[in-house]
């Protein structure tokens, strides 16, 4: 075999990074051109449904960025591929974090959102289990484990009970307890301060990733086991604060509460802002128009249900929530239906915008947009109570959002909130794994849900 020159290794080793870079710049760009089925192109070919309001399918993110050229203030950096592409916020952060600006903000809200729904899915698995479910069995430790799970799900006053009762002797949770009951003593005004946790947390003036140690904080002693090894969920706080901090210095306040309403923490209550999302916070995400994110908020709100039928004219999710009603309330069939002749809609309006060429990046995009639809109106659902019709618009947006570009850690760590508040743990603990194979600090959220997986199972015997 003939031995390559140090600048023919060189010259290859440059041609294999052009070749990654352009093989993931076809998925934004859209050089990928596959053919049409015949099917697909029936569903594009069909009518629109009176449900779906031309004038806002115009304005949203997807149609808007369709024509040639409108991608371009996204190619410049690998970062939105990372985000949007790939699913990949840890090296969105990455990327985007050398320019700054709204894409680092984006990158980091999302970072934010993930690690929220993290810290309350543990937050609910401690509940159902040491709060919902008691055994006399149960170590002291886990008062400090409520008391942190109250102050999450917004409940200061459980909190404020749980932290009472807290064994002074039990010192394997004191030094992690008193951030917090230092904090429930000065008000409970989120976010509470965690500075003082036994742990070194990630400087705000850092750039990298943070990462939590990879090893349980502490064992707690109970009567019937060796001891339950524990990940306080107060790191997982933590690094969600660190990352809202991050994304506020590169955008404004009013920015990242409209565009993180969604998924906040019930303990920071609902969001007071409105207007507009630059096109960095819809580009490839769950809002397709600013309207929707004002309606979100507003959902979020005091209106709740009621904003359907107010933002129902100027936001395309609170249209399809309307035209998604049977009888006053959401049809999970009428909704499924409706998401996927939004796919095709947007399909076929992308291809007109486009000169009449379908890309692999529209077909992604009108993905997006159908998930979007369905995990808004399951959030509808639940805010109106229809809890079952919640948990079916759930299922489906899951079951269709399984490709890299489609799942949302946020979304699937709410889900499986969801799922945990409903004491069902197998889905969630599958769903959970996928995640800390990409991101192992999620870890930290998986000995809760175990713990109510056993609780679960020992019940039923």
């Amino acid at each position: 075999m003939r031995n390559s020159s140090p600048t023919s290794a060189n010259h290859l080793v440059r041609a294999a990074g052009v070749a990654v870079l352009l093989a993931s710049l076809t998925v934004i760009t859209g050089l990928w051109l596959p053919q049409s089925t015949p099917a697909e192109e029936g569903a594009i070919a069909a009518a629109v449904p009176d449900g779906i309001d031309m004038s806002l399918v115009d304005k949203t993110w997807v149609v808007q960025l369709a024509p040639p050229g409108g991608l371009e203030a996204f190619e410049s950096n690998m970062g939105w591929t990372q985000l949007v592409a790939r699913g990949d916020i840890r090296g969105a952060v990455k990327q985007l974090s050398v320019e700054g600006g709204p894409g680092a903000a984006r990158a980091h809200a999302d970072a934010a959102s993930m690690y929220k729904q993290a810290a309350l899915l543990s937050a609910q698995s401690v509940v159902e289990t040491y709060g919902e479910t008691p055994k006399d069995s149960d170590p002291d430790g886990v008062a400090h484990l409520l008391t942190v799970s109250y102050a999450i799900l917004g409940q200061p006053d459980q909190a404020i009970t749980w932290s009472a009762k807290l064994g002074t002797g039990d010192q394997s949770t004191a030094d992690w307890h008193d951030p917090w009951r230092q904090w429930l003593a000065n008000g409970a005004s989120w976010p509470p301060e965690l500075d003082a946790l036994p742990v070194e947390l990630p400087d705000r003036s850092a750039t990298a990733w943070p990462v939590p140690p990879m090893h349980p904080d502490y064992v707690l002693t109970d009567a019937v086991s060796s001891g339950i090894e524990v990940n306080d969920p107060s790191w997982l706080v933590a690094l969600a604060l660190w990352h809202d901090w991050q994304a506020r210095r590169y955008a404004s306040d009013r920015v990242i509460d409209l565009y993180s309403a969604r998924y906040r923490l019930p303990a920071e209550g609902p969001v007071l802002a409105e207007g507009d999302l630059p096109q960095s916070f819809l580009f490839g995400g769950e809002l397709l128009m600013s309207e929707d994110a004002r309606f979100v908020v507003a959902l979020l709100g005091p209106l709740g249900g009621g904003s359907v039928d107010v933002y129902s004219q100027t936001s395309l999710l609170a249209g399809m929530a309307r035209a998604s009603r049977t009888d006053g309330v959401v049809d999970a069939e009428k909704a499924t239906d409706l998401a996927a002749q939004l796919r095709s809609v947007m399909l076929r309006t992308q291809r007109d915008r486009a000169g009449g060429t379908l890309s692999g990046s529209h077909r992604m995009f009108a993905d997006l947009a159908e998930l979007s639809v369905l995990r808004t109106l399951a959030l509808v659902a639940e805010v109106e109570g229809q809890h079952e019709t919640s948990g079916i618009l759930r299922i489906g947006a899951q079951d269709r959002g399984s490709a890299l570009h489609a799942a949302h850690p946020a979304f699937i760590l709410s889900f499986a909130t969801w799922d945990a508040d409903n004491r069902y743990t197998i889905r969630p603990l599958e769903r959970l794994d996928h995640l800390i194979s990409r991101y192992p600090e999620l870890a930290g959220s998986r000995w809760a849900l175990e713990a109510l997986a056993l609780r679960v199972v020992g019940d039923k015997s």
